[in-house]
């Protein structure tokens, strides 16, 4: 836990741009979930005015125009489903749910998961084997 912790100070600090780049590789993976500010509209794109309440499924971008949300919460503005329908051009179930951030929106949390299948080996390098060596012998408190 304090490792986790320490991990989520040292992400605090680094810049927008670095951000940018790790997400973007994460979403070379799968989808990824992030935190937001539900919901402020400037006219074209969702933005961040405040702290962040809310939790959603980050889909895709369009380098330095947008990011792709696909929300829990329909999007309620008929123009702008009328226009995700046709940039994306998929049908109105399939957009409802899609909203654009800005670009420079800084998202406070951003995770992503992997699923691997029952019974497949997971390779542990060299670190992780000594680290869990380590911490068996302190009674496994820190491991679980």
């Amino acid at each position: 836990m304090l490792f986790g912790l320490f991990i989520k100070n040292i992400n605090l600090m680094i810049t927008l741009e670095e951000k940018q780049k790790r997400i973007k590789n994460a979403l070379q993976f799968s989808p990824v979930c992030v935190s937001v500010f539900a919901w402020a509209f400037d006219g074209e794109k969702y933005v961040k005015i405040g702290r962040d309440n809310h939790c959603t499924c980050l889909v895709g971008y369009k380098s330095l125009e947008f990011w792709l949300i696909y929300d829990s919460y329909p999007e309620t503005n008929e123009e702008i489903v009328q226009q995700n329908m046709k940039e994306f051009n998929l049908p109105r179930e399939k957009v409802l749910h899609l909203k654009k951030l800005d670009w420079s929106y800084d998202f406070g949390i951003a995770k992503r998961y992997a699923i691997t299948k029952h019974g497949s080996t997971v390779k542990k390098s060299w670190w992780d084997i000594i680290r869990l060596r380590y911490l068996s012998t302190l009674g496994g408190i820190f491991t679980k």
